[in-house]
């Protein structure tokens, strides 16, 4: 990726210099720390490498004839691929070209002529964005995407923004999500008018300060998607989002300095705080441990920090540690139904029965259809001897679940409820279970049921 973005750059900088200094911070800043040592965000770098790749081909094709435009969409489908955020490649492919083909003025006509002209690029992205909004509000993110509005997100998208500016700047005590911060409605409002009236100036200077005009539509290109403007996740920013925009505000900075010592000087002393800083941040990633403790010091309104924090020192067998760090979570977040069910299985091992009993009965009033604490209360139900109360539990995760159709299915067995357990059980022969030790006992329930049919089928 880096060596795409120091040719690329190159080009439009009109300077190997320049170009490599712009690649060099790129790739050393903090921030793009997490999408290289978290393992499940290489998707960040595999599509990095992609949407790279692509806008390079097509700054050659702009210059020279040859199938450069056509591997270009290609690579531009293999990033999609990889991660859907790319989709706002096009847009920028858009302001490279006016910038190559020295069309500059950027009026509208220009853009409703260059869309025409990307129209097929565009159906690509909105193509693989739909499915990827399609699939963001699937299983549990439906529930979160309920805990938060589109008004609301929207709202506080501009102190997002913001905040990104800060963190590309003061890159220290990064963490791996930021909980919203406690603004007045007022700092929102200050936040979207201060983003409107950049966005006008940097508008009507765009044809003196093209390149200050690019990087900013860069930056905000790449920022929108995760803006609010469809739901992404429940932190109010992430670092891995300005992957690809901390490129905009880079190209910004590299154009506005020179070759002169000055300008030396300012890369040298940049590139030596962020290296440093990155190396820095890449130790808080060591391990799990180290990584939700230091979120705990950075951001202390971070539940999900305290969360799984506490769900490693479970891990550990450290029960206090983990049962104080539950406490401060839910103090917190009250609807953080997972924690709920992580507390109660923490007071059930200490013997707490009632306690874990109210805790499953808190996670569940928070989401109603959370498998493990449907199956877990059920259990405890059933060992209290409660079975017609476990029963209802566990029909009412059985629709979700062949395992919780199975438990119920048992209470049924208990209950001496032989015929509705032989309709269960009949559900359960013709689904596909793998677990052999649940396969055999679904066998021993069913010579059991066997013997009972044919004893009551036998004349008195």
């Amino acid at each position: 990726s880096g060596v795409c973005v120091f040719f690329l750059f190159r080009k439009v900088l009109k300077s190997s210099w320049k170009g490599f200094f712009c690649a060099l911070l790129w790739l050393i800043h903090p921030l793009k720390v997490e999408s290289v040592v978290w393992v499940s965000e290489r998707k960040d770098i595999l599509s990095g490498v992609f949407f790279w790749a692509s806008l390079t081909c097509l700054v050659k094709g702009f210059t020279i004839q040859g199938h450069w435009r056509k591997i270009a969409w290609l690579f531009f489908v293999c990033a999609l691929l990889s991660k859907p955020s790319v989709v706002i490649l096009p847009a920028l492919a858009i302001l490279l070209e006016g910038y190559y083909k020295k069309e500059s003025q950027w009026d509208f006509d220009f853009f409703w002529k260059a869309l025409k002209r990307w129209w097929n690029w565009f159906l690509t992205g909105g193509i693989v964005a739909i499915i990827a909004i399609v699939m963001q509000t699937g299983g549990s993110h439906q529930f979160f995407l309920e805990q938060s509005s589109l008004i609301n997100r929207l709202t506080t998208a501009a102190a997002g923004f913001w905040f990104y500016i800060w963190r590309m700047l003061i890159p220290w005590d990064l963490t791996f999500a930021y909980p919203y911060p406690k603004f007045g409605n007022w700092v929102h409002l200050v936040a979207t008018i201060a983003l409107i009236y950049v966005a006008q100036v940097i508008w009507k200077n765009r044809q003196k300060q093209s390149l200050v005009f690019i990087g900013f539509a860069w930056l905000v290109a790449c920022w929108l998607p995760v803006s609010g403007l469809f739901y992404v996740g429940s932190s109010f920013t992430a670092d891995r989002y300005m992957y690809l925009a901390l490129a905009g505000p880079i190209l910004i900075f590299s154009s506005r300095l020179t070759a002169h010592r000055a300008g030396t000087f300012i890369f040298v002393t940049t590139a030596m705080i962020w290296g440093a800083l990155s190396w820095i941040q890449s130790g808080v990633w060591r391990n799990g441990e180290t990584l939700f403790t230091h979120a705990t010091h950075a951001q202390p309104r971070l539940s999900a920090a305290w969360g799984n924090l506490g769900s490693i020192h479970k891990q550990n067998k450290d029960l206090e540690k983990a049962e104080a760090c539950y406490d401060q979570t839910l103090l917190l977040d009250p609807l953080d139904y997972i924690t709920w069910y992580n507390l109660a299985s923490i007071r059930r091992q200490q013997g707490r029965i009632d306690d874990a009993e109210k805790a499953y009965q808190k996670s569940l009033a928070v989401y109603p259809d959370y498998l493990p604490s449907l199956k877990s209360l059920g259990f405890l139900l059933r060992e209290s001897g409660r079975m017609e109360e476990a029963k209802v539990l566990f029909q009412r995760g059985s629709e979700k679940s062949p395992m919780m159709l199975w438990q119920w299915c048992e209470t049924e067995l208990v209950l001496k409820n032989y015929q509705e357990a032989r309709v269960l059980l009949q559900r359960i022969q013709t689904m596909s279970i793998q677990d052999k030790t649940i396969l055999a006992a679904i066998q021993r329930a069913d010579d059991f049921l066997r013997k009972i049919e044919s004893s009551q089928s036998k004349p008195q």
